[in-house]
């Protein structure tokens, strides 16, 4: 007789799970763990013919997984398997050491992992602790069947134990993946293509780490029990909102991910039951039916959070018709760029039964402390699992976090969580990651010893370093220029002066148009020396760009180079400075100089990036400026031998940390060359070459040096 039952192929999400699986088949991602603990009188081979009957009556439990010399991959049912059954007794062994050895079980067990093209896909382990206890280990790969699945099969594992019969019969999981190769994917694709559209940068994952991830993921996982009362308080405000528990779960998701990342308009994973309505059975139907799809979350702070909340689940809703759609494709519907991931943080409400207790005769059997320990490819999951309370369940892969900010994240959603439950009449703004006790720490944690800032104005801070360091080397330009200290000053005042001639006072602004050079560095001197507030302009942005920010940061006077100055965008009544045109004459210090308070006065204009809109202004003044370089100074621990790279671009904020605190201190500016910066190891041998001592850098950056 052929040992073949049926081939056919994976559901969409079958085949993610197999692809992460075979790309990286030792981090143990979607191995299933499910345990408990048995107590009274049991017959371990009662139990152990529960199982057979239970593999034998679904076909899915008995399915391999096949990909090579097959056009796509397919799974194959066997019409026989032997269920592999392991039974140890530890009676002998002390309490604590049944416990850390059953935790090395799983452990081992986990790792142990599964040969896809071998049948079955499970094993259990049934371990005796004493007379009337047993400890239940049932491991499979997730490619088998989901949450709702694993509940039903672990039912009827246990009524065929106590020899309930006459199950009604349950539909086979092929006949799902019959129904969704009738279903046209076009409506969904016009969903996904509206839901997603001018979303095109994945949301940062919050506080992860930023070093470059290397070797295999590896995860840890810590919960959180919320009471029973909580539960019912926020089930209470739920009902008053007119929203479910797993949309309030969602909304604290999202809430999280925005806080800590900065970002208004969110996307992250979550999980769908899958089960489609239409296909007669689905719910009793034992398989891989869940599904993977993305949520995108507006932040709408000044909104009433019911209001936020109902609108967010009516989104929800809408997305419920297109659940059965892959992720895969709606991948290539999004604006996310091919290789990037839509999104790295998943959530799931899992509101599946959990109750497979039984009752057998009058020798009661009970199955205690279920437990379900399951393994993604992302490296942040959230489970909310509603129990005799609300089980907060994080995973994480220690890659990205440490214990201290994943424990600081679990957290932050049982704040939001709770929070929400309180008041549902605030705007959404109002809802913080900071519980009281928390935000007294932060504060408390941030007072320190009060340090007033200098009223000081940033070129009468650097003029002291100048009178100091005289004609020792200040800045080192990319061809190797050097300019002393006594240089840098006189160069400054030179652009002062004609800089006051083209009518620069306090507060106007002066946009910096050059290359990076100690010119550039003299200019910015110079604005101050004038009174004025520096708007860099990098040469290398396109004319659309420029032109915008010249005009919104509403710039009377440009300097510039001759060679750029054709290919820029000068409005009409803007006035133009050219370095090239500048005379080398030695300027006296500060004449005709007008300003307003030292501290208060505009120190420079920094746009952002505009990544999530149009670019905004930041205005830096005096006072914060200067104290933010000169704690920079000490912490950094400069001083006249030391020796800094510029690497980042002056339109980036981070340049002035490279800087200033490095001119104060009467230390050597070193700038480097684009090619430089681009050239990896060429780089790390120029570092070497000038011995460099401290060096300011973005992670990302940092991630490119071999």
């Amino acid at each position: 007789m052929n040992p073949i039952e049926d081939i056919y192929r994976l559901s969409p999400l079958q085949e993610g799970m197999l692809f992460h699986s075979l790309s990286d088949p030792d981090a143990g991602q979607y191995v299933e763990q499910a345990l408990c603990t048995l107590v009274g009188k049991l017959d371990p081979a009662a139990l152990r013919r529960g199982w057979e009957a239970a593999v034998a009556r679904h076909p899915v439990l008995r399915a391999s997984f096949h990909w090579e010399e097959v056009e796509r991959p397919v799974q194959v049912v066997y019409r026989q398997v032997e269920v592999p059954w392991r039974e140890e007794d530890w009676r002998g062994l002390p309490e604590e050491a049944q416990a850390a050895r059953f935790e090395a079980l799983i452990d081992s067990d986990r790792r142990l992992g599964f040969d896809l093209g071998r049948p079955p896909l499970l094993r259990i382990t049934l371990v005796r602790l004493g007379e009337r206890t047993w400890r239940f280990l049932w491991s499979h790969h997730h490619l088998l069947l989901d949450g709702w699945s694993l509940a039903r099969v672990l039912r009827e594992v246990f009524a065929g134990y106590a020899g309930i019969a006459g199950l009604p019969p349950s539909r086979p999981y092929v006949d799902y993946i019959a129904w969704l190769e009738t279903q046209d994917l076009a409506e969904a694709e016009a969903f996904w293509r509206q839901m997603l559209d001018g979303f095109t940068t994945p949301t940062p994952l919050p506080l992860s780490s930023t070093s470059p991830v290397r070797g295999t993921p590896s995860y840890e996982e810590r919960t959180l029990d919320l009471p029973l009362a909580t539960q019912a308080t926020m089930e209470e405000a739920a009902r008053r909102a007119g929203v479910t528990l797993g949309t309030m779960t969602q909304a604290a998701w999202a809430l999280l991910l925005a806080r800590a990342s900065g970002e208004e308009d969110v996307v992250f994973g979550t999980i769908v039951s899958g089960r489609p309505p239409h296909l007669r059975g689905s719910d009793a139907m034992v398989g891989l039916f869940i599904n993977t799809l993305p949520v995108r979350v507006r932040i709408e702070e000044s909104k009433e959070l019911a209001a936020w909340l109902r609108g967010l689940q009516d989104r929800f809703l809408e997305l419920r018709g297109f659940e059965h759609s892959p992720l895969s494709e709606v991948q290539k519907w999004s604006g996310v760029r091919p290789g990037e991931p839509l999104f790295q943080a998943l959530v799931a409400f899992e509101n599946y039964p959990r109750d497979v207790s039984l009752q057998q005769g009058t020798d009661e059997l009970k199955v205690r402390d279920l437990e379900v320990f399951e393994r993604t490819n992302y490296p942040l999951n959230l489970s909310v699992v509603p129990l005799d309370g609300l089980q907060l369940r994080l995973s994480w892969d220690r890659r990205r976090y440490d214990l201290e900010t994943a424990e600081r994240l679990l957290h932050g959603v049982r704040t939001l969580l709770e929070a929400m439950a309180s008041s549902l009449d605030r705007p959404v703004e109002d809802l913080s990651l900071l519980d009281d006790a928390g935000r007294r720490r932060v504060l408390a944690d941030a007072a320190g010893p009060a340090t007033p800032l200098p009223d000081l104005s940033m070129d009468v801070l650097l003029e002291r370093a100048v009178a100091e360091r005289g004609d020792a080397p200040a800045i080192v330009g990319p061809d190797g220029t050097t300019m002393s200290y006594r240089e840098l000053w006189e160069k400054a005042g030179g652009f002062a002066r004609r800089l006051r001639e083209l009518g620069v006072r306090p507060e106007v602004r002066v946009g910096l148009c050059m290359e990076r050079s100690p010119d550039l560095i003299a200019a910015m001197i110079g604005v101050w020396r004038a009174g004025g507030a520096w708007v860099p302009l990098d040469p290398e942005y396109p004319a659309e760009r420029l032109r915008f920010l010249i005009e919104d940061s509403a710039t009377p006077v440009l300097v510039t180079r001759q060679a750029l100055l054709e290919d820029l965008p000068v409005p009409d009544g803007c006035r133009v400075l050219s370095v090239d045109d500048l005379p080398s004459a030695r300027e006296e210090d500060g004449e005709g100089r007008e300003r307003g308070p030292a501290g208060e006065g505009a120190a420079y204009v920094i746009y952002t990036s505009g990544s999530t809109g149009q670019p905004k202004g930041i205005v830096t003044r005096h006072r914060g400026l200067a104290g933010f370089v000169l704690e920079a100074r000490r912490l950094l621990g400069l001083g006249p031998e030391s020796r800094v790279p510029q690497t980042t671009s002056p339109s980036f904020d981070a340049s002035v940390l490279e800087v200033f605190p490095t001119l104060l201190a009467g230390g050597t500016l070193f700038q480097l060359s684009r090619d430089t910066l681009l050239s990896g190891p060429g780089l790390v041998e120029e570092l070497r070459r000038l011995r460099i001592t401290e060096m300011a850098v973005v992670p990302s950056f940092l991630a490119t040096i071999p």
